[in-house]
């Protein structure tokens, strides 16, 4: 071995250059024991090739008393197939020798040695050297040749503090027992050394498949099956493997870089400029917490810009929860090794499928990883906030309380895109048509209307949510929470704005200088808020509208209008509903300032109208604070009068609030018309929740004419969640019914909405 090791001394010696840090050992003790955790040739002749061209202590050029000390050792040997595996079976003689002279009395120190041969996989451009960069698994021979010649320059030394074995080792103590604690120490410096270089070790797979279905939750779940469907122990063991092989994430650094390169040019290609907010609190809290995802969910661009950010941004890449209808050929293989794992739509009834994820999930959080789900459950197709959907959220909560516990810090995340990728598809769906699955196709068409450009796209980060005791939460209050503060900081594309400022206009169509001043009110008042607006000129935002093809203009009489066109009437209210919960507050007192001046308008109305608006789009509850503030903010712009009654419907100042009133009129109608179809059910046989918005919906399809916007399913499903969430509707076993309060709150509604669409509502 000796004879070898000069060999590769020699010529590793004017191959390789490394790069030395930590704490260099001196000569100051008479025996030094250089400790490196695997056994490879390579590895000790980079050591002492660097020794002697440093001039630090070499191993060669150590020598014990009475030379009874060998001067390097490996902690593990190589074992397996191809020795793909390094494990300790039996303590390294030289750490044995090192003992017993410790325990004469003899000053030994260990020096801990770990040799990397690149750096971690993302800072590397080429892709032959991302190949052949370090991993956490071993190392094959022939990985070890190409990496001598690809990554000669970029080797990493790494010297541990030295280990004094005279102050660790107790005389009094077993020998065998002083050993085994050496050794522990010593796999946990190699395992930190790594870490710190690496990051942590992505990929779950291997521990996953032996730890989760060890778990005795498991073990008890598989036998429970077992009893349940009458087969035999070994076939419901072979189930309970399939489903884990079904869901398990496969993190590969490799395909991490590559996919990363592949995106960052797609966004190149599609003009897309990032705006990020609220990122050094996720970052803080990512030191003291395990970091729980939950962004609202709009696109299939979601996880694919959460990612690339968080990646971008040095911040570990999450664990994504993803539906399995995105598990396609080829895809979902490239998908899991950069991080998802796939889960059924709903597994409320598969008691195993339950533990398994349940246990899988812990794994996660134990090994310090971060996760990510969507609490909506699936993409939004009418750009609301869909109600939340429990099971990840309480399975992530059960997982949490397993020991060893960590804080849970629960990240609110809200996108705003200025161009949707796939809104042509939202919005066939929303006409009726119903949800394809994805398909390969999809994805091609997808990447072609990217090279029309996607602007741009902002995310927020909310205010964490930082749980120590899981336990001691609710989950239903617990996920209205997260909602709210995703809503909190909601960022306004132009899209958003024109989107605002247009659709309450008749006919969508509105004179372009009075276009431009609500649009640059709204940026105003957005700013003001907490919320942000991405942009600053409403003159800018037009044109970037124009160009998506939403708005066009033409000329009458002189004046210049703008005309929402057939795009534009089809992706306009998705945009419109993503940002109103920033306007509902001044929508709502403009609302009721039209039909009544506000200071006769009874505080129960506006109380009753906010509790069920604040419900549907998870804002918080009513306040006298925000009233008045808004309330002068109105008065400010000279919108109402000063006893809160609007100015005349001619003049341009009632024309101003009647677009901002016209904002909430779709969402009241809709409503109003779900509280008329619930009263109208005999009482005998009260509507189920799918059979109340079905009717819901066959009267609007009577109603057209009358409706300000179509009443779609998603959104009569909303109206079902917040007519439920004020307790205007109830729910029995048999049925919905009305509550007692169904009555005053439609007359409310009635009264703040327009008198031709109410009798047409009322009557039908």
């Amino acid at each position: 071995m000796l004879r070898r090791l000069n060999v590769l001394q020699r010529l590793l010696g004017s191959l390789v250059r490394a790069q030395v840090s930590g704490n260099v050992p001196e000569r100051d003790a008479e025996c030094i024991l250089y400790v490196l955790p695997r056994p490879a040739l390579t590895d000790l002749a980079v050591l002492c090739a660097s020794a002697k061209h440093r001039g630090l202590p070499a191993p060669e050029a150590l020598s014990a008393a009475d030379g009874d000390l060998r001067q390097f050792e490996f902690l593990s040997q190589n074992v397996g197939w191809f020795l793909r595996r390094s494990l300790m079976h039996r303590y390294p003689q030289g750490l044995k020798r090192a003992h017993q002279l410790a325990r004469e009395g003899r000053s030994v120190k260990l020096v801990p040695v770990s040799v990397f041969w690149s750096r971690s996989p993302h800072h590397e451009m080429s892709f032959m050297k991302i190949l052949m960069s370090e991993r956490w698994t071993a190392t094959t021979r022939l990985r070890r040749f190409f990496q001598i010649f690809l990554n000669r320059k970029l080797v990493h030394l790494v010297f541990a503090p030295a280990i004094d074995l005279s102050h660790l080792v107790d005389v009094s103590a077993n020998p065998h027992r002083e050993l085994r604690r050496t050794a522990r120490l010593l796999r946990v410096i190699f395992k930190n050394q790594k870490l710190a270089l690496l990051g942590p070790e992505l990929s779950l797979k291997r521990r996953a498949l032996s730890n989760v279905l060890a778990h005795p939750e498991v073990r008890r779940a598989i036998e429970r099956d077992s009893v349940a469907s009458g087969h035999r122990l070994t076939q419901s063991q072979r189930r309970a493997r399939r489903l884990l092989h079904g869901i398990v994430s496969d993190f590969s650094p490799v395909t991490l870089r590559w996919v990363y390169g592949l995106v960052a040019w797609c966004w190149r290609r599609a003009k897309v400029t990032f705006s990020i907010h609220g990122l050094e609190t996720t970052r803080s809290c990512a030191q003291t917490a395990n970091l729980v995802y939950l962004p609202c969910h709009q696109s299939h661009l979601d996880y694919i810009v959460l990612s690339f950010l968080l990646y971008e941004q040095g911040l570990a890449l999450p664990h994504i929860a993803s539906g399995d209808n995105l598990n396609l050929p080829v895809l979902g293989r490239r998908l899991r090794q950069c991080g998802a794992f796939y889960i059924r739509r709903s597994f409320r009834d598969d008691d195993l499928y339950r533990n398994v994820i349940t246990q899988y999930i812990r794994l996660i959080l134990l090994r310090g990883h971060s996760v990510e789900f969507f609490l909506e459950g699936s993409r939004s197709r009418s750009g609301f906030l869909m109600p939340p959907r429990l099971g990840m959220l309480q399975v992530t909560l059960g997982a949490a309380q397993a020991p060893p516990a960590r804080p849970l810090a629960l990240i609110p995340v809200r996108y705003s895109f200025e161009r949707m990728l796939d809104g042509e598809t939202l919005a066939h769906e929303l006409t009726g048509a119903s949800k394809q699955r994805e398909s390969w196709p999809d994805l091609f068409r997808g990447f072609f209307r990217m090279r029309s450009g996607l602007g741009r796209i902002g995310i927020s980060f909310g205010e964490p949510f930082v749980i120590d005791h899981p336990s001691q939460h609710q989950i239903p209050e617990l996920a209205m929470e997260v909602l709210a503060r995703i809503n909190q900081k909601s960022l306004a594309t132009a899209s958003h704005l024109l989107a605002l400022a247009l659709l309450g206009a008749p006919r969508r169509r509105l004179e372009r200088n009075v276009l431009e001043s609500q649009m640059a009110l709204y940026i105003e008042w957005l700013n003001v808020e907490e919320f942000i607006s991405l942009e600053t000129d409403a003159e800018a935002s037009i044109a970037a509208c124009e160009r998506q093809g939403l708005v066009e203009f033409e000329t009458f009489a002189g004046v210049e209008l703008a005309n929402s066109t057939q795009k534009g009437d089809r992706l306009l209210p998705w945009h419109r509903n993503n940002a109103l919960h920033a306007l509902a507050f001044p929508a709502l007192l403009a609302l009721l300032a039209v039909s009544a001046p506000l200071e006769e308008t009874p505080a129960v109305h506006v109380l009753d109208l906010w509790n069920l608006v604040a419900k549907e789009l998870h804002l918080p509850k009513f306040n006298r604070r925000t009233y008045r503030k808004w309330l002068n903010e109105l008065r400010k712009r000279n919108l109402i009068q000063n006893q809160g009654g609007a100015y005349h419907g001619a003049s341009y100042e009632g024309r101003r609030l009647r677009l901002l009133a016209r904002l909430l009129v779709p969402t009241l109608e809709r409503h109003l018309l779900l509280l008329e179809t619930a009263q109208d059910a005999p009482n005998s046989q009260p509507y189920t929740r799918d059979a109340l918005v079905a009717e819901s919906l066959r009267r609007s399809a009577h109603l057209s004419e009358v409706l300000s916007e179509p009443l779609t399913r998603d959104c009569a499903r909303l109206s079902v969640y917040a007519l439920l969430g004020t307790h205007a509707l109830t729910e029995h076993p048999d049925g919905i019914r009305c509550h007692a309060r169904a009555a005053r709150l439609k007359a409310t509604i009635a009264e703040s909405l327009p008198e031709e669409s109410v009798g047409m509502l009322l009557r039908e």
